[in-house]
């Protein structure tokens, strides 16, 4: 996705993510003023925004900094920059560029980040390094990764129609699919738990660590908005097969390239196909409940 022309990175096209609007709903909106109040965000006046995609990130960050600041986003996808410049404004620039080579002078910025970006990364200290070249002295970058990890555990009514035995396979298939991953260099879904780590050893300072705290409840009649969407979100995943967030294709990339059994593959793909069965017509007679986390984890530093 959001790579470097040198380091292309995966092949996983998360556009239908994209596309989706359950982005809107990712986040608890007084959070973030909150995280504005905690951190002087109204003080960032110059800010980039890495990664950005088609600028949903860029578009949800700006009101939370300064009434004058402008943001700059950057995305190697030339396709997404065209619809992130269409639907920009006079404070908003999108452009073509290098997570691993920056077109910006030295501290150009006062404020850095980036949204769903690290996790696809090959070399996460390469593109921190960078980061910290074109940030500002005191600057602050705000990063923010998604932890895949807490659905896994979360009991819905799905889940709950495997045996213990099938949940914990679930649970073994996608831990298989990030070291396999990590193998093939397409970065690595738990980045957000060691970014204030690689954070500290990049030389910043004040590294701090937040999590956003909202949640998709689902229950019938799914009358509310939000409902309607991540089961919209849901089924478009489930109706192409993905094992967790992953193309069949992929999967079985990352799979064997972790761990080189076929057999382990085609039994933990079997209960992989019954739980998403199971999703597609619990969904259908509308008797499907269960939460979902949407664990958007900050880590923050400064130069």
């Amino acid at each position: 996705m959001k790579q470097s022309p040198k380091d292309p990175g995966p092949k996983l096209d998360f556009s239908d993510h994209l596309n989706t609007t359950v982005r809107e709903y990712w986040w608890d909106y007084d959070f973030l003023n909150l995280m504005q109040r905690r951190l002087r965000l109204d003080k960032c006046r110059k800010a980039l925004d890495l990664g950005c995609g088609m600028g949903h990130w860029t578009h949800t960050i700006l009101p939370h900094l300064n009434s004058d600041a402008k943001i700059i986003g950057i995305d190697n996808n030339s396709e997404w920059v065209k619809e992130a410049i269409h639907q920009s404004n006079h404070r908003m620039e999108f452009e073509h560029g290098d997570a691993y080579s920056l077109p910006f002078p030295d501290e150009s910025f006062d404020f850095i980040t980036c949204q769903s970006f690290f996790m696809h990364l090959k070399r996460p200290e390469a593109a921190l390094k960078e980061m910290y070249r074109v940030l500002k002295k005191k600057g602050q970058v705000f990063l923010v990764e998604i932890n895949n990890y807490g659905n896994l555990v979360r009991v819905n009514s799905a889940q709950e129609a495997l045996s213990i035995d099938e949940r914990l396979q679930i649970a073994e298939l996608y831990a298989i699919l990030e070291e396999g991953k990590m193998a093939c260099g397409d970065g690595f879904m738990g980045i957000h738990s060691m970014l204030p780590k690689i954070l500290t050893e990049q030389k910043y300072n004040e590294v701090q660590y937040f999590k956003n705290d909202t949640t998709f409840n689902i229950y019938p009649p799914y009358k509310d908005i939000k409902q309607k969407v991540m089961l919209d979100f849901l089924m478009s995943f489930i109706e192409k097969g993905h094992a967790h967030v992953y193309p069949r294709n992929l999967t079985e990339k990352y799979f064997l390239a972790a761990k080189n059994d076929k057999d382990l593959y085609e039994k933990l793909m079997k209960t992989s196909d019954k739980l998403n069965g199971i999703y597609k017509q619990q969904i259908m007679d509308k008797v499907f409940e269960g939460t979902f986390g949407s664990d958007m984890v900050i880590t923050t530093g400064t130069k």
